[in-house]
């Protein structure tokens, strides 16, 4: 059966995002949510991570309900579509839970994604590596089939603008741009959204952001620049884990992804003892398949944008595996 049709057939659908928190699953989510409700069904959003508040702006998002995924009880649902996440252990919370979560039995599952690394661990895939984010997915998807109205336009266009680097990005393809034109005539308040989504963050998070960067460091042979940060630098400054992961986003994206001369930049948060979060990310488009090194890491993504993470070791251990990986598989992740 066409996993589509699935979505046909169910009435009480919950829908369940991936981590890392960011706008495509949050926004594609929220875009999913609206538009089953104009189909008539009894949708809910579940998600295992409360780090969120950057997003609460967007519409409908009061109806998110915040419940660790192994406690879910997917006997009250005819089907569970789990968004934008490629492996099954992105739906839980790592910090929580080493165990794998066994998906239910009793209802049908489907996973929508666009990761290129997607493991293929739901039966009912939708998948599409060529497209920009979930948001491109579930437009294309239900366009045509129910009418969009502002709110739910916002959401898409914050799942792909956000997936996308505000367009900077090489997955920024002529049909995402047809796309979001489209989303801006209902009505997006795109001065407001870019704000909101881009220009607005807790002094304490800009003023850690500014002490990140000055961490940032390069290895001039290899072209690359990073930074660390250890749960006691993070701790004693008060900050939350959410204030950490946008504080370490902004100085990521706004200040180590502008050094010229670097190819690619990592960076990694020590979120509690012996659990460390990495990210990867290309200056120069189609020079490597970053999913390489996410991979050898434990982690996935796209090419040019990966996760990864670490358990049972310090943040010095952590950054001495990453060069030593990067360094002895240069050649590999480099395309030629």
């Amino acid at each position: 059966m066409d996993s589509l049709n699935l979505i046909d057939k169910a009435q009480r659908i919950v829908i369940i995002p991936s981590s890392p928190v960011d706008g495509d699953a949050v926004g594609s989510s929220l875009a999913l949510y609206l538009i089953l409700k104009k189909l008539g069904k009894k949708p809910e959003i579940n998600y295992s991570f409360d780090r969120f508040s950057s997003f609460k702006f967007l519409p409908g998002a009061d109806a998110i309900k915040v419940i660790d995924l192994f406690k879910i009880d997917f006997s009250k649902y005819d089907l569970a579509i789990f968004l934008d996440g490629g492996d099954l252990s992105q739906f839980s919370d790592g910090k929580i839970h080493r165990e794998p979560f066994i998906l239910p039995t009793n209802i049908p599952v489907i996973n929508i994604d666009h990761h290129p690394s997607n493991s293929r661990w739901a039966k009912n895939l939708v998948w599409d590596p060529s497209k920009s984010s979930v948001g491109e997915m579930i437009y294309e998807i239900f366009e045509g089939n129910v009418e969009i109205d502002k709110d739910i336009a916002t959401n898409l266009f914050t799942a792909i603008s956000t997936d996308t680097g505000h367009f900077r990005y090489t997955n920024t393809s002529k049909r995402v741009l047809e796309i979001a034109g489209q989303l801006l005539n209902y009505g997006v308040d795109l001065g407001n959204l870019m704000i909101r989504l881009y220009q607005t963050d807790s002094y304490k998070v800009v003023q850690f952001a500014g002490y990140l960067t000055s961490k940032i460091q390069i290895n001039a042979k290899y072209k690359y620049s990073w930074f660390t940060v250890s749960i006691e630098e993070w701790q004693k400054d008060d900050l939350s884990l959410e204030d950490l992961k946008n504080s370490v986003g902004r100085t990521r994206d706004g200040n180590l992804r502008a050094i010229d001369g670097v190819d690619f930049v990592f960076c990694m948060s020590e979120e509690q003892p012996g659990y460390i979060g990495g990210s990867i990310r290309s200056r120069n488009p189609g020079m490597f398949d970053l999913t390489i090194l996410a991979k050898l890491l434990g982690g996935g993504g796209h090419r040019e944008a990966a996760g990864f993470l670490i358990r049972d070791k310090t943040v010095v251990e952590a950054e001495k595996l990453v060069h030593e990986t990067i360094q002895s598989h240069y050649e590999e992740v480099k395309i030629k």
